[in-house]
């Protein structure tokens, strides 16, 4: 920029200058860049900044941390103004909302200013500090537009003067650059231009797309041509909110290809993320982004120190009154479950009947403990009689008459070892739970009370699993905060499997074998009806009653 930047006007001067440092460092775009300018008036946050001391008197720092200008003043940093949005292109602003009305941004690339308003970004003008900084009104500027930051005010060169054009919202077109690249009939929505579609309302779609860095389109039908120039970039469809990627189908080396856009599975959302926020690195860790209803975080996978995105999801608290600990808890549905394993230490009369792996505390610390079926279900009914007497060896009677003795007869709802108000989920309230994560219908042969150990895979098993700890690449999205870690069973399969019980029923009348849910590294599926000996350790999920 080539205005000159003459007074400390309170607010304005600083306003500008911290356009032009944003400008240097890349602003929003993610640039590491540094000048002698940036280091001496930027801090990473609050708490970063320098003693206001009387040397300091007057000086402005620029927090980037909320984007917030202080001034040092008697003593103390206090608050000058709000860093205004800095971006290199018009392509690259948020999204206009209702909650940004009058706010203004600074475009490097052609040093323009741009304000929100009615819900849409209008161009305010060029840059200039005050009105002596501006060009001469010629017959060739005729129509052209400024903006003085000093009298907040937007002009336009008319008749050989500047005159006032007031701030009103105008009817903009959607990017011309990308005009032969589209249809005049598709609906785009980009995080710089939301064109209100009549099946959609105009203010839920803006929400969504908040911090995005993707194109978005109502439907397939008004998808752009995907062309080599946009080989690698993802857009989406608002429909059904997918992801879909230019890429060359067939072919042979670098002819007889076409381009197409390909729908993106869920196991490559990576993709998607990087797209739509940038690389997660260090520098971004604890960030959280907005995807549509869904909260994204870049995090670092402490097992192999990388840094990735992955769903965040907020958890209540669950304190186990049996022992005082405490446990995450998420509703993923209409059900309340635990987000992590049982860890109570199930004694009676001083005899163990839960374990940790390995018989390392460590391991229970982090996986929770491991339980035979007869310990799962509180055969002692130590909690209540809902699962008294179904342990190993015990048998189940059927279609018996009055005078049969029952030493298993489990109840519709069995709490088991669970926390008080919790019980130890069944076959159908797991098929629920895997039905909503998968968006698929799951049913099979329902064997309850018979021989048959008849398996049955759903799809689910990717979007509960965690998204760190699976060894071989088997990790999970971990999308609704279910958290199914690895805790394998008994003394095998760490790492690579994990086993639940469920609390249907034994399967042979003369015991010796139950049922139990079981996820595997190897696949994105969750295992049915699974036969586990009713001796083994398995590990426990608890559902709210």
């Amino acid at each position: 920029m080539k205005q000159k930047l003459i007074k400390n006007n309170k607010g304005f001067f600083v306003l500008l200058a911290t356009m032009i440092i944003f400008a240097a460092c890349g602003g929003d775009s993610g640039s590491n860049g540094k000048t002698e300018t940036d280091e001496s008036s930027q801090a990473e946050t609050f708490d970063d900044l320098p003693n206001c001391s009387k040397n300091r008197e007057g000086e402005t720092v620029t927090v980037l941390d909320d984007r917030k200008t202080y001034i040092c003043s008697n003593g103390r940093w206090e608050y000058l103004n709000e860093v205004p949005d800095t971006v290199k292109t018009e392509d690259d602003l948020s999204a206009c909302l209702e909650k940004n009305e009058g706010k203004i941004a600074f475009v490097t690339k052609n040093s323009t200013v741009w304000g929100c308003f009615d819900k849409r970004w209008e161009e305010l003008g060029t840059a200039y500090q005050n009105a002596d900084d501006l060009p001469n009104c010629s017959d060739k500027r005729e129509g052209n537009t400024a903006y003085v930051i000093d009298d907040k005010e937007p002009l336009t060169c008319s008749d050989g003067k500047w005159e006032k054009s007031g701030i009103q919202p105008q009817n903009q077109e959607t990017d011309s650059k990308n005009d032969h690249k589209s249809s005049s009939s598709s609906k785009q929505y980009s995080s710089s231009s939301v064109e209100k579609d009549s099946n959609e309302s105009s203010s839920s779609i803006e929400e969504t797309i908040t911090d995005m860095k993707l194109s978005v389109y109502s439907s397939t039908e008004v998808f752009p041509k995907c062309i080599l120039d946009d080989l690698g970039k993802i857009i989406v469809n608002l429909l059904d909110t997918s992801y879909f990627i230019c890429e060359k189908e067939g072919g042979n080396g670098l002819s007889d290809y076409t381009m197409e856009y390909r729908k993106i599975k869920k196991e490559e959302m990576k993709l998607v993320f990087e797209a739509a926020f940038g690389e997660c690195s260090e520098k971004k860790k604890g960030q959280k982004f907005n995807l549509f209803e869904k909260k994204i975080i870049c995090d670092e996978n402490t097992d192999f120190h990388y840094f990735s995105y992955h769903y965040y999801n907020e958890f209540d608290l669950l304190t186990d009154n049996r022992d005082g600990q405490e446990y995450k808890t998420i509703k993923i549905g209409h059900q309340i479950w635990m987000a992590e394993n049982l860890n109570y230490d199930y004694r009676i009369e001083g005899a163990d009947f839960s374990y940790c792996y390995d018989n390392k505390s460590d391991n229970c610390e982090k996986y929770g403990r491991l339980y035979t079926w007869a310990a799962a279900m509180d055969s002692a009914a130590v909690f209540s009689e809902d699962g008294k007497g179904c342990g190993a060896n015990s048998t189940i009677e059927i279609n018996s008459g009055n005078d049969t003795t029952w030493y298993c007869k489990p109840k519709n709802t069995i709490r088991g070892i669970c926390p008080k108000n919790w019980h130890l989920p069944n076959v159908e309230e797991y098929r629920q739970l895997v039905e909503f994560v998968s968006g698929e219908n799951c049913s099979w042969y329902n064997s309850s009370y018979s021989n048959s150990s008849s398996t049955h895979a759903c799809a689910g098993g990717f979007e509960l699993k965690s998204w760190s700890g699976w060894s071989h690449g088997g990790n999970g999205s971990n999308e609704f905060g279910f958290s199914v870690l690895p805790a394998g069973f008994s003394y095998e399969l760490l790492d690579s499997t994990a086993a639940f019980w469920e609390s249907d029923v034994i399967l042979s009348y003369d015991g010796g074998n139950a049922k139990a849910i079981t996820m595997d590294y190897s696949h994105n599926n969750v295992n049915f009806n699974d036969v586990i000996r009713t001796v083994e350790r398995l590990s426990i999920r608890c559902i709210k009653d």
